[in-house]
């Protein structure tokens, strides 16, 4: 398939570089280049791949809704105060889960684990194909799942998961963070992990100050002040 890493032939050596390389590449990517389409094509590699991914007694819970309206975009972006660029990307994949074993009707408590894995081959596959992507959340926020099933007319049973905007990068130059770190490797037990929570827990106090900080701008007009907190938010979640 067109535009698609084909590893098929390749040494194992070569197949395992080429696929460490593509994890390795992977970065959240919010602008698209406005002028680049994505072909169908290449949105069938997307989720291809993403129903590749493993699933709990093989129940493979995930629907995907493929969204390209501009007037929808735009109201998926505005169901989420952080999903801004879901309304300038060419096309956006939501990624909704299946809360109910279609075989005996019983809950499926793995769906929403069965999705993220799926939305992470999807992420791989846009980094494989030169494209940009980004995961951003509907579930568990109520609010949002409520907003993203109104916009689409998701039936109950199932829950969208998050909404995956995708285009060619505005720069494509943009590298991704490095994120190994050996402290968060244990060792036969789990130790030396108390400070990396309370740092955790830090980072997570000064985002709820924000979030309050925002709303108080946003419901008094201050759109500058809005924006500005806006920002630092994102790059805040980022760091995490």
């Amino acid at each position: 398939m067109a535009g698609a890493v084909m590893l098929d032939g390749c040494k194992k050596d070569e197949a395992a570089n080429g696929a460490l390389s593509v994890i390795a590449a992977r970065t959240s990517v919010r602008r698209y280049d406005a002028s680049r389409e994505v072909s169908d094509e290449m949105v069938e590699t997307l989720l291809r791949a993403a129903m590749s991914a493993p699933t709990a007694v093989n129940l493979q819970p995930w629907e995907f809704i493929v969204v390209r309206d501009k007037a929808t975009l735009a109201k998926l972006a505005g169901a989420n105060r952080f999903g801004g660029m879901i309304a300038q990307a060419p096309v956006a994949i939501v990624v909704c889960g299946d809360t109910v074993q279609a075989a005996n009707g019983e809950p499926n408590k793995w769906w929403m684990l069965d999705c993220s894995a799926a939305t992470e081959n999807l992420l791989l596959a846009a980094t494989a194909q030169g494209l940009g992507a980004v995961w951003t959340a509907a579930y568990p926020h109520e609010d949002r799942i409520a907003a993203v099933r109104s916009i689409l007319s998701i039936p109950e049973r199932y829950v969208p998961l998050c909404v995956v905007p995708v285009g060619f990068p505005a720069d494509p130059s943009a590298k991704p963070k490095d994120k190994w770190k050996p402290e968060k490797v244990h060792k036969e037990k789990f130790l030396g992990a108390r400070r990396n929570m309370e740092q955790r827990a830090q980072q997570y106090d000064e985002i709820q100050k924000l979030e309050g900080l925002l709303a108080y701008a946003v419901a008094h007009g201050e759109t500058a002040e809005a924006e500005r907190i806006r920002a630092e938010l994102v790059k805040m979640v980022e760091a995490i």
